[in-house]
């Protein structure tokens, strides 16, 4: 029997094929929200079924479920097989390589048989793709050059999909009787559009039940790798994730540095130097001496912004692109009571435009 995240990389797949194929983008999307659907149930999938009940998840409705039922019970997908019969063998991976239609890639596979981006490689360095009807040896170097460019492209996802388990996953450790505080960080807490991971910091004394805790999340799909105080996690929806687990006393300095970009930290370390202090991942210390320093205890961000004399920074704008000098407390005209007041929250939102492309029913809109 398949298990609900073997499900959810099917539908994934399925989703994917048909999108390939050509097929309607809200049929696409159909499977998409089934993955995803599929991912986020925490019953069992096969009481669900047994019970009729799996039209009652949001996302799954009929014909969805007749789909899953059928992998759930007998282990295989005849769409999924299906699909897969009429396609090239290494679509998906292939499709990933710019400037590889479809076509292309079916051109490539009944003339040299191609089903891996590093057969298409190994093909091109060898100058046999050139000779395929349709490419040249132009198109050759620019397939090498897709594929050089894919080897270093960061793996990024879309706030809002990494929202949909950063925020869970913060619960749950919330959750954990060894968590004293806990709190997202990183690029998901400064809300940048695109984030390569996201980052989670526990306040704690007992460090391995926190990462014990963590790695028991249901909608963990690996552990990538543990070390002290850290686990780095692979979660559904091919989010990446790292839990930090450090003493209560560390914890406003190892958010503050979690969450800031290199370049904001960069700026608050010269302005504690300026103060005669030193700011690092575990605290804050007062310098009287080369070899000699004295821990200035502070138990919020807010608390180190204090001391630095600068009016606490929200996370969205810890950037390194002028705020910290906004926030600089001496020599500022008199605003009341902080420098950051004017942020644009949800309660300013007031409406929205809505609008249809042309990939739907946009055209005469």
């Amino acid at each position: 029997m398949l298990d609900k995240l073997d499900v959810a990389r099917a539908l994934r797949e399925i989703g994917a094929l048909l999108q390939f194929k050509g097929e309607s983008p809200f049929k696409v999307r159909a499977y998409e929200k089934g993955s995803a659907a599929v991912e986020a149930i925490s019953e069992d999938l096969g009481r669900l079924i047994e019970e009729e009940r799996l039209t009652q998840v949001p996302g799954i409705g009929g014909s969805l479920a007749s789909v899953i039922t059928e992998m759930v019970q007998t282990g295989r997908s005849g769409l999924l097989e299906k699909l897969k019969a009429e396609l090239p063998p290494g679509v998906l991976e292939l499709s990933q390589v710019p400037g590889l239609s479809p076509k292309r890639i079916e051109a490539l596979h009944d003339a040299l048989g191609i089903q891996s981006v590093e057969e298409l490689k190994e093909a091109c360095l060898a100058g046999r793709v050139r000779g395929v009807k349709g490419f040249g040896a132009k198109t050759e170097q620019s397939l090498l050059e897709g594929i050089a460019r894919m080897g270093t492209r960061e793996e990024r996802a879309l706030l809002a999909d990494a929202l949909l388990v950063a925020e869970p996953l913060l619960a749950h450790l919330r959750a954990c009787p060894a968590a004293a505080e806990a709190e997202l960080a990183g690029e998901v807490r400064r809300f940048c559009e695109t984030v390569l991971d996201a980052q989670l910091v526990v306040a704690t004394d007992d460090p391995e039940a926190v990462l014990d805790h963590a790695a028991r999340f249901p909608r963990v799909t690996r552990v990538q790798g543990r070390a002290a105080g850290r686990c780095d996690l692979h979660l559904a929806g091919d989010v990446r994730a790292s839990v930090h687990a450090v003493p209560p006393a560390h914890y406003p300095s190892a958010l503050l540095h979690l969450t800031g970009s290199e370049a904001h930290l960069g700026e608050l370390a010269a302005v504690a130097e300026e103060r005669g202090l030193e700011l690092g991942p575990s605290g804050l210390w007062a310098v009287e001496g080369k070899k000699k320093r004295r821990t200035v205890p502070v138990e919020s961000e807010e608390a180190i912004y204090a001391e630095l004399g600068l009016d606490p920074v929200p996370p969205e704008l810890r950037e390194g692109d002028g705020e910290v000098e906004e926030a600089r407390r001496e020599g500022r005209a008199k605003r009341a009571p902080g420098a950051f007041d004017d942020l644009i929250t949800l309660e300013d939102i007031q409406g929205m435009t809505h609008c249809h492309t042309v990939y739907s029913d946009g055209n005469d809109t």
